[in-house]
């Protein structure tokens, strides 16, 4: 019997069969068939429905659901759909009141409650996310989907403690779940405990093996882990292979006007046009870059846009909303523009939810930067912006999948926040010891970092150690870091853990220590150029990986690369002896911020110059060398 002459139940049941075996165009053409014969059919919308959001086509999905939902107004199921659908686009407020209507139509509708929990949490409403998965769980005390998001948001919250426990209940309940493992590793990692973290991101991808954003998540873990540049280049290298690869045939010629001076569409996308520190680095290059020569378009991906958002809206020429659009449909989009360079700022952060995107190439000059400290793996991604101190010639060239664009005095630029307090006095002199200092995230805190903070301890036996985090009031964290310090023969009291707090008492914070001991193998980024502003001088340990010498390319700028060390003992040395001089120390803290301001870190107009210099050199040598596809 063919399509034409079968009843739309049997079609829905061959459609339903499709869609669980991944079958997804055949299950859709099956969909749209039943429809085709009853065109008012709620089942068969409802079904096209999921079909279209198995697909990564949620936008068109939330159509069909709003459809099916004028059929059958009383149905819940429905109406978690549709919230479902919302959600993914990030139609937070919509959402919120389709998973509302569907408990009201079904209050034990459990997927309902625990969505309703996840758009809370995307609102900034923590607690009351969380009682919606408590009432989830005494409700049904083995929903595994409820302890994951509570488990995932108790540690967005620092409460790593409570996070693990329900985490690894998860996975004790539902073993075969690769996103109780994934979450899992999320907070091990951010407690600091990456060998666990890295078993954990294997574990779910061994029970889901092409899972792209676990795939990218373990990189991003992977750059906090390991020393070797060549055994992170090969993971890198992998991923390319899995999911990179098997995209190159929707690869399409680039038709972009190849004139070597003509003014350029440059495009930056972000999922992090907000809070957070690429924002910080972005902003005065959207507010310098010279308009005669460079239109500039801002692809934002952020789930809840912020006060931030809206400042960065202002500084582009174009800003468009991608959220929830999936990778194809913005590969065209940014093909019909067209887009001359497209600048990712993310690359595997968050998941690398647009890897898919540069994947497939829809700009004739791809570049990755900022957002992500290390190769992407990508063989379409035609370039990394970095520094001749980060990454000088012949040192990292064999570990990139792209090529380097080394800027030659800093890559980025420093904006100090105002208002920002004065530097303090040195507080060795008051307090007749020196305090040793981190305000790095704690997945930076590994145990390799502690063991060699224990020996500039040792070395230092009068001295502190001041460790300020978010998370740090967590009671197991802070044993844990406690325990690790103390192991080495450090006593517990002379280490001083403290927790979050505002912005203004975090730039405080650098006032109540003497030297910052930066971390290793990922070295801090803003946190040290913060410090520095503050007149906390760094003490950095560079490998051979980029990410482990950021703190190094920030010292050279600020003429203190002897504060740099390139090995284990060298790190120690120079901390035990900065340490054992206060009067230098306190002409470096008096001196700190005037060389800030004076340094290439703060130039903003020298610094876009060189960026803008790189952009236009990198769209010559398209023009010159890009083949037929670019």
């Amino acid at each position: 019997m063919g399509i034409e002459e079968r009843s739309p139940r049997s079609l829905l049941q061959a459609a339903s069969g499709r869609l669980a075996r991944g079958e997804l165009l055949q299950a859709e053409a099956l969909c749209r068939q039943a429809l085709k014969i009853r065109p008012t059919d709620g089942d068969a919308l409802a079904l096209l429905g999921r079909v279209l959001v198995a697909g990564g086509r949620s936008r068109e999905a939330v159509e069909v659901f709003r459809q099916a939902v004028t059929l059958k107004r009383s149905s819940a199921e429905l109406r978690y759909a549709l919230g479902d659908a919302l959600y993914r686009i990030g139609s937070l407020q919509e959402a919120e009141a389709a998973y509302r209507k569907a408990l009201e139509l079904q209050p034990g509708l459990l997927a309902a409650r625990v969505g309703l929990g996840e758009v809370e949490a995307m609102l900034g409403r923590p607690e009351q996310a969380i009682a919606h998965w408590q009432t989830a769980l005494r409700m049904d005390p083995g929903n595994v989907a409820a302890m994951v998001s509570l488990g995932s948001v108790l540690s967005m919250q620092g409460r790593h403690g409570q996070a693990i426990e329900h985490l690894r209940r998860a996975v004790q309940i539902d073993p075969r779940s690769p996103t109780a493992h994934q979450n899992l590793g999320v907070a091990l990692s951010l407690q600091g405990r990456l060998d666990e973290a890295v078993a954990a991101f294997r574990a779910a991808l061994r029970l889901r093996p092409n899972w792209a954003k676990a795939h990218s998540n373990l990189l991003f873990l992977l750059t906090y882990h390991l020393e070797d540049p060549a055994a992170l280049y090969s993971a890198h290298l992998e991923y390319a292979r899995l999911y990179a690869d098997p995209l190159a045939a929707e690869i399409q010629p680039h038709r972009n006007d190849r004139r070597p001076d003509r003014k350029l569409k440059i495009a930056y996308i972000s999922q992090d046009f907000r809070q957070h520190p690429v924002a910080i680095f972005i902003e005065p290059i959207l507010k310098h870059h010279d308009r005669a020569q460079f239109e500039v378009f801002c692809y934002s991906d952020v789930a809840v846009p912020d006060a931030t958002s809206e400042r960065l809206q202002s500084l582009a020429d174009h800003w468009i909303d991608v959220r929830g659009v999936n990778n194809r449909a913005l590969a065209e989009m940014i093909r019909q523009e067209p887009i001359d360079i497209l600048i990712d700022l993310t690359a595997h952060s968050n998941g690398g939810k647009r890897m898919g995107l540069l994947a497939r190439k829809p700009a004739p000059v791809q570049v990755s930067y900022l957002g992500y400290a290390g190769t992407t793996g990508l063989g379409t991604v035609d370039w990394r912006i970095t520094d001749v101190h980060i990454d000088p010639p012949g040192l990292t060239d064999a570990y990139n999948s792209e090529r380097l664009a080394r800027l030659p005095r800093t890559q980025w630029v420093y904006c100090p926040p105002q208002p920002c307090p004065d530097v303090g006095p040195l507080p060795a002199r008051q307090r007749g010891f020196v305090t040793f200092g981190s305000a790095n995230r704690l997945d930076k805190i590994t145990s390799r970092v502690l063991r060699l903070w224990n020996q500039v301890l040792t070395a230092v036996p009068s001295a502190r150690m001041s460790i300020k985090a978010h998370g740090l009031d967590d009671e197991l964290t802070r044993k844990r870091i406690v325990e690790a310090l103390a192991a080495g023969g450090v006593d517990a009291a002379r280490i001083d853990l403290i927790g979050s707090s505002d912005f203004d008492g975090y730039l405080r914070y650098f006032n109540e220590v003497d030297i910052i001991l930066d971390t290793y193998p990922f070295a801090g980024g803003t946190t040290s150029c913060h410090a520095l502003w503050m007149g906390a001088p760094v003490v950095t340990r560079a490998g051979r990986t980029s990410v482990s010498r950021v703190g190094l390319s920030l010292l050279h700028n600020v003429a203190l690369a002897e504060l740099a060390g390139e090995s284990d003992e060298q790190y120690v040395k120079i901390a035990t002896e900065l340490a054992g001089n206060l009067d230098h120390l306190a002409e470096i803290r008096a001196s700190l911020r005037r060389r800030m301001q004076q340094s290439p870190l703060c130039d903003v107009a020298g610094f876009v110059g060189d960026l803008e210099s790189a952009y236009r050199q990198m769209w010559h040598n398209w023009c010159k060398h890009g083949g037929a596809s670019g």
